[in-house]
């Protein structure tokens, strides 16, 4: 690269920096939303509590991503109040990944034998599409989101080492560098796995390179031979914890209102779907709802299904064909399926969300830029190939800023939503509390009978208009409406977890104060009447848990004993153990909380996986009750 080169480079990533940071800067300044309140607001115990009890007792996975909770817990002094904070550093986290995309191409061109000047900017152009593209506005611009920033900072890390340490090996043939190798891309894999789970796939990304970019090096036979042993190892590790754990993953899809079988068919269209999005994006492509996306039942209906399979076949056909010509389209094509592996098949996940392509879609933006250069470069289109890639980027770019600044009208932003998505639930409830906010009553009555008719048999409608009702417009539900709200949960049917999240967000808002709840024992019965509907026995625990905090909250310690010792039953966590043993020692029944404890401190001894925040209170409950003997 001469210097003319360099300096206009230069210039270029400054700018980049800086149209990055305008697009973003227009929509930072908005709410929480979604699975923002759940995740960060035990934020404001941390002044009380400590940081440790915060850090460790997430929920949002089973390892409790620590590292994502702990980047949010030195944030607390933001919460409620300032999410454009959090946001901010969002957006820094994501300029960062895009300098390692930059980082990670130069080193992959590098070692490979093309052109030097024919691809001297495609780190730069791709780079910069991935910075820009408005597939990412929701991972950036969504706070909890930024479990995914982190996650893909961590495993954007290891593929730069791994290809710093495989180019010194290129050099100096030292057996020591494929050491390191495996040691910095083992670390980059554990510490994305503690931000989300998605950093698993690192040592899958690590074998797309080495087997579609850098198939055809025979000379490098060893540094592939180990490489490739060392990244299935814990790959085959994976799988087996899968296989293992089937009967669990197949009992998650319970609380969904698909089958396994048709997620995997619905990921089908789903992963399509993400193609033509990162390929031609427009403005109505995106949004954070997708509650309403079409649930594919066969093959054939609807009948996007068999089309968007005869595509991904295609794209592997045309991968496998081409793998020796042109490598880079092998390379695109299972970066991006590898990429999508964890989150777009068995799991019981929700079945769309755009913030899922964040590492995927590089693989897609490296096949248009490399399928670009290659035409341009044998056409007449030389001399105006630049203009035409600057057109593609700036359109991307207006795309993401007319996105980004909806972020910042939430009413305006929903209402787009609504357009894109009119059976959402998610989006309907979200107008419904907007306008019941600003006043509006008579529009918020006619969104509750739109989300009554297209949720026949749900229960969540009546949960909200439950919470709006006592904690939004501070009013009370008169004797007709419960008793229309128990008809109604004679009847429900558990569909999905939307009923379990506003249900727990409800209960949160009584424990804090934040919603004076003077119904509590209506509440309860509602609760009960929940658990004798034979639709949710799947769901007992967790509503045996609820009835136990309003139990306490109606300070009825020995109904809660029952409600908690039911949810035991059930679910036999160390949490429940925990609340029991808190309300034995409430109700001086310290002889059982004794033998309890003693009980729990056992499992605890032998559960690798317990949370250090459960040790914790665990060891103030045990000064509690000697106190107490």
């Amino acid at each position: 690269m001469n210097i003319s080169s360099l300096k206009s480079q230069s210039l270029f990533i400054f700018l980049l920096i800086g149209v990055t940071v305008f697009i973003y800067s227009v929509g930072i300044d908005t709410r929480f939303i979604l699975d923002d309140i759940r995740n960060l607001r035990d934020l404001a115990n941390i002044t009380n509590d400590g940081y440790l009890d915060y850090i460790f007792n997430g929920e949002a996975s089973p390892l409790g991503r620590p590292i994502s909770y702990l980047s949010f817990a030195l944030q607390h002094d933001s919460w409620p109040n300032n999410p454009s904070n959090f946001k901010l550093i969002n957006v820094i986290i994501h300029i960062v990944n895009g300098a390692l995309v930059y980082i990670v191409t130069h080193l992959l061109l590098k070692q490979l034998r093309y052109k030097s000047e024919q691809y001297e900017y495609f780190p730069l152009v791709i780079s910069a599409l991935w910075l820009l593209h408005p597939v990412h506005s929701t991972t950036v611009l969504y706070v909890v989101q930024r479990m995914t920033l982190l996650a893909s900072f961590f495993s954007l890390s290891g593929v730069a080492l791994y290809l710093y340490f495989r180019n010194k090996y290129l050099i100096k043939r030292q057996s020591i560098h494929i050491i390191y190798m495996i040691v910095v891309v083992a670390g980059c894999s554990l510490i994305s796995v503690l931000c989300k789970e998605i950093g698993v796939l690192l040592p899958a990304y690590i074998m797309v390179i080495e087997n579609t970019l850098y198939s055809n090096q025979q000379h490098f036979s060893k540094w592939k031979k180990c490489t490739n042993m060392a990244m299935l190892l814990p790959l085959l590790a994976v799988c087996l914890y899968f296989i293992s754990s089937f009967g669990s993953i197949k009992a998650g899809y319970l609380s969904r209102d698909f089958t396994l079988e048709q997620r995997l068919l619905t990921e089908l269209v789903v992963l399509v779907d993400y193609i033509k999005i990162i390929i031609i994006p427009t403005t109505d492509s995106f949004s954070l709802y997708h509650d309403s996306f079409p649930i594919s039942v066969s093959f054939f209906q609807p009948v996007k299904t068999i089309y968007s399979f005869l595509i991904i076949l295609f794209l592997f056909l045309l991968a496998w064909m081409s793998r020796k010509k042109y490598p880079l389209i092998g390379f695109g094509v299972t970066w991006f399926f590898v990429g999508h592996s964890l989150e777009g098949t068995i799991l019981s996940l929700e079945l769309y969300y755009e913030h899922r392509n964040y590492l995927p879609s590089i693989g897609v933006i490296a096949i248009i830029i490399g399928v670009y250069q290659n035409f341009s470069g044998r056409t007449n289109v030389k001399k105006i190939k630049y203009y035409l890639a600057a057109i593609y980027l700036l359109c991307i770019t207006s795309v993401t800023f007319i996105i980004n600044d909806l972020w910042n009208s939430p009413y305006i932003q929903t209402m787009s939503w609504l357009k894109q998505q009119p059976d959402s639930q998610r989006v309907l409830s979200d107008l419904w509390g907007m306008s019941l906010v600003m006043g509006n009553k008579e529009k918020a009555n006619d969104i509750y009978e739109k989300l009554k008719l297209k949720n026949k048999q749900d229960l969540f409608p009546d949960i909200r208009k439950i919470m709006a009702t006592y904690c939004i417009e501070k009013d009370l539900l008169d004797e007709n409406e419960w008793g229309h709200i128990y008809s109604e949960a004679k009847q429900a049917v558990y569909k999905n977890t939307s009923l379990i999240s506003e249900f727990d967000q409800l209960i949160y808002l009584m424990a804090k104060n934040n919603c004076t709840m003077q119904d509590k024992p209506k509440l309860y019965e509602l609760l009960t009447i929940i658990i004798s509907n034979p639709s949710f026995e799947t769901k007992k625990a967790q509503f045996y848990e609820f009835a136990t905090t309003v139990s306490v909250l109606n300070n009825n310690l020995i109904q809660a004993r029952n409600d908690i010792e039911a949810a035991i039953e059930y679910s036999a966590t160390i949490h429940n153990k925990i609340y029991l043993l808190r309300i034995l020692i409430a109700l001086n029944e310290n002889e059982d909380a004794a033998i309890l404890l003693a009980q729990i401190k056992k499992e605890i001894s032998s559960n690798l996986l317990v949370k250090a925040s459960d040790i914790r209170k665990l060891t103030e409950i045990e000064k509690q009750l000697t106190l107490n003997n």
